[in-house]
C-alpha cells in the first residue's frame, strides 16, 4: 500500500471522528466522503491551475500514484520556473489508447527564449525522471508553451 492511500484513509478516519465526536449531526455518506476527498486534491494540486477539473482530478483519482508525484515535482519544477504559469490538463488520445495528465508550463516570450527554456526543461526532467514508475512515466508529460 503507497503512503497515499494511507494519508486518505487517515484524513477520512480523522475527519470522521471529528464530525461523529463533535456530535454535528452530519450524516456520512458517499457526498461528504467525496467532498472531502475534493478537499484533499486542492491541497494537492496548488499551485497548478487545472484545465477541466472534474477531468483533472478523475484521472489522478483513478491513477493515485501521481498524487505523490504531483507533490513531490513542486519545488523541482518551481525552482527552473519560478514565475510561469503552471496549468494542469488531462488529455485523451482515444486512437492509440493513451491518457494523460500533462503540465503545460506557460513561459514567457519562449520563442524570444527557446535555448534557454529547452536548457531549463532539460534539467527539469532529469531531475524528474527518477520519480517517475512504471505507472506515472506513461501517465504523465511535461510541455512547455
Amino acid at each position: 500500500m503507497n503512503s497515499t492511500k494511507t494519508e486518505v484513509d487517515g484524513v477520512f478516519h480523522r475527519i470522521i471522528l471529528s464530525r461523529l465526536n463533535n456530535n454535528d449531526n452530519v450524516e456520512i455518506t458517499e457526498e461528504f466522503i467525496k467532498d472531502y476527498v475534493y478537499q484533499f486534491y486542492n491541497v494537492v494540486f496548488e499551485p497548478f491551475q487545472i484545465k477541466d477539473f472534474q477531468n483533472v482530478y478523475d484521472f489522478v483519482y483513478k491513477n493515485d500514484d501521481l498524487i505523490d508525484l504531483l507533490r513531490n515535482i513542486k519545488p523541482i519544477v518551481r525552482n527552473y520556473f519560478p514565475n510561469e504559469e503552471l496549468v494542469l490538463e488531462y488529455v485523451p488520445d482515444p486512437e492509440i489508447d493513451l491518457n494523460q495528465l500533462v503540465l503545460f508550463i506557460k513561459t514567457f516570450n519562449y520563442k524570444d527564449n527557446a535555448e534557454i527554456v529547452e536548457n531549463k526543461l532539460d534539467k527539469l526532467d532529469s531531475e524528474i525522471f527518477p520519480l517517475l514508475n512504471d505507472n506515472t512515466r506513461n501517465k504523465f508529460l511535461i510541455e512547455v508553451e
